[in-house]
């Protein structure tokens, strides 16, 4: 592979959506993703086949050797710790998620008993909606169908964006709270913990915040389309701006983390536009 051409560390904090990504051609990870793909032999008799298995697996065993060593090393910072010095850090962690400006415990919905499930509740919220409303989409989809077959117009243009919303809403619907349990995972873990510029934490803090404000686009797409399911949506995008100030306050600088490729070319990544006018 040509070592010039890829950008070192891009695949470290993106989205993982490489169909959407314009930096395919310059990541690694994709490269060889697409490399085992093609190269692999399709004979499993054939010996040229096991070898690449082999290998790998040989890096994906190297791989998770170095994760298990980073947790043993995680684990005996843990067992050196005071149970109450962990449950202090918890209470200093959320304490902000569970109080109101002033003081007195919250009456909003998105306050939850088990404060720690805090960032998943974005993704549940999403499941539900589309689990209550299956009929609901079920029946438009017939309806797109009838009109299609009766040579009624259809707006195939705000249909593909309807699309591209959903889609984009279901890819970041669990990528979102994974996305914010590793950030968080930093400040509960790490005794030194400092919020510093090109930390982890703050990269993942800046990948759910992207996702969080595309999911925002995609779904006032969809409740412009869908008037009748106004209310539903607009408890959605309260979540997320909840979720998203719950998030800032953990990491109020995330937007001046660096991430290699994409913030050094910031017009090559191209934001779909749910608005078609």
């Amino acid at each position: 592979m040509d070592k010039e051409k890829y950008i070192s560390g891009i695949y470290n904090y993106c989205d993982r959506w490489c169909e959407k990504c314009a930096f395919t051609a310059r990541c690694r990870v994709y490269a060889s993703e697409q490399s085992v793909q093609t190269d692999l032999p399709d004979d499993p008799d054939s010996p040229e086949f096991w070898e690449h298995l082999k290998n790998n697996f040989q890096d994906t065993l190297e791989m998770l050797q170095g994760l298990m060593e980073q947790l043993e090393e995680k684990s005996a910072q843990l067992r050196g710790d005071d149970d109450d010095d962990d449950a202090k850090k918890d209470d200093d962690l959320f304490e902000d998620f569970d109080q109101n400006d002033d003081g007195e415990g919250s009456s909003q919905p998105f306050s939850m008993p088990e404060r720690v499930k805090w960032p998943d509740h974005y993704g549940d919220e999403v499941h539900d909606f589309f689990q209550k409303n299956e009929d609901f989409f079920g029946q438009q989809e017939e309806k797109f169908d009838s009109q299609i077959r009766m040579g009624l117009p259809v707006d195939v243009e705000s249909l593909g964006f309807l699309h591209e919303a959903l889609q984009t809403i279901r890819w970041f619907q669990h990528l979102i709270g994974a996305k914010i349990h590793r950030s968080l995972s930093q400040i509960h873990f790490d005794k030194n913990f400092a919020i510093e510029q090109q930390s982890d934490g703050n990269g993942s803090a800046k990948i759910a915040m992207i996702g969080l404000q595309k999911s925002a686009d995609a779904w006032k797409f969809v409740e412009g389309f869908f008037p009748e399911k106004q209310l539903e949506i607009q408890q959605i995008l309260r979540v997320l701006t909840e979720t998203k100030q719950q998030l800032e306050k953990n990491y109020p600088d995330w937007d001046k983390f660096h991430r290699p490729g994409f913030d050094d070319e910031p017009d090559t990544v191209v934001r779909l536009d749910y608005n078609p006018n």
